[in-house]
């Protein structure tokens, strides 16, 4: 029987991957490109799994111990990219038809709508490194073995679902745009719910606690964070005009 833990990094692997290639599509970049960024994940992901696997003592006990933690912020990362996507489409789309000939846009506003494919290869990385350190041991191999075996599995779906869709999938540009930023909102969803919910809902029912029991610490210190956060959030959108336009 495939153990849960082990069914969860399938489920991320496969979610990360097709984050991934929708993003390079997004990006309308060339074959080469995207096999050469996808090669640089691919090994800066077995580099971090080697290293990982040396100091392997240190880091699985801070990881089981903070999963659920490191998860929840990995969650809201993947959710704020999801976003970011959606709103450099808009933006992109705006200036395709605002833009002269003789205006030329600027360093920082080229680095500014091109994030969104920096930040969703950075959450992936860690959301991978993070849940492949903690299952590891749980199924009797070493992190670097799994984790060579995933990166190369990560590798083959994103190449492939990458020249599928340049290929034999004759869609729209816009089409990706949107999709890669409701593909993120929801994964994002998906790692805080299974992550951050379910677990402490769970302990909830199982713990005996009297009724003059106070919750436990790491729930209450999570749901603090997350409503701090949804309160930030919620603040940049309201004086955002940006951001209200695209909600």
């Amino acid at each position: 029987m495939i153990d849960q833990k082990l069914i969860e990094l399938m489920i991320i692997l496969l979610l990360f991957s097709i984050s991934i290639s929708i993003g390079l599509k997004q990006y309308n970049m060339e074959k080469y490109k995207a096999i050469m960024t996808t090669v640089y994940f691919i090994l800066l992901l077995i580099v971090s799994f080697f290293i990982s696997n040396i100091y392997s003592k240190n880091i699985i006990p801070f990881i089981n111990n903070n999963l659920e933690f490191l998860m929840a912020i990995i969650g809201m990362f993947i959710l704020y990219t999801g976003f970011r996507f959606l709103l450099e489409f808009k933006n992109k789309k705006e200036t395709s038809y605002l833009k002269s000939e003789s205006k030329k846009n600027s360093l920082k506003e080229k680095i500014t709508n091109n994030l969104s494919l920096p930040l969703l290869l950075i959450g992936a990385y860690f959301g991978i490194l993070i849940n492949l350190i903690y299952v590891a041991p749980v199924i009797w191999m070493s992190v670097f073995e799994l984790g060579l075996i995933c990166s190369i599995t990560s590798f083959i779906m994103i190449i492939s679902i990458y020249l599928i869709l340049s290929n034999f999938l004759k869609v729209k540009s816009y089409i990706y745009n949107e999709t890669i930023g409701i593909f993120l909102i929801l994964s994002g969803i998906y790692y805080l719910i299974v992550y951050t919910f379910i677990p402490n809902f769970q302990s909830s029912l199982t713990d005996k606690m009297s009724p003059l029991t106070l919750p436990e610490i790491n729930m209450m210190i999570t749901i603090l964070i997350i409503a701090v956060i949804a309160i930030v959030i919620g603040f940049f959108i309201k004086k955002s005009k940006k951001l209200k336009n695209l909600l």
